[in-house]
């Protein structure tokens, strides 16, 4: 118990942990807009990422994993 933050320090490392996520959110944002505009490529990770999100909106996660499931098992990628 001794090496536990204390709760002030846990409100500001959450508080920080959230400011990030949105910086890096507004990042993410420009970068997909600057891609649809063709002034950049994105990279390999920023594509997948961008596809299961897309996959997720449009399916929800049961339906994201069924079509990843059911295309995996086709291609026996496994």
């Amino acid at each position: 118990m001794d090496d536990d933050p204390d709760i002030p320090t846990m409100v500001n490392q959450i508080q920080e942990r959230k400011t990030d996520q949105e910086v890096e959110e507004r990042i993410r944002t420009k970068r997909i807009d600057a891609w649809r505009k063709g002034l950049l490529e994105l990279t390999e990770i920023e594509i997948c990422e961008l596809g299961a999100k897309i996959l997720t909106d449009k399916l929800g996660i049961p339906g994201s994993i069924a079509f990843l499931h059911h295309h995996f098992k086709q291609n026996e990628w496994a």
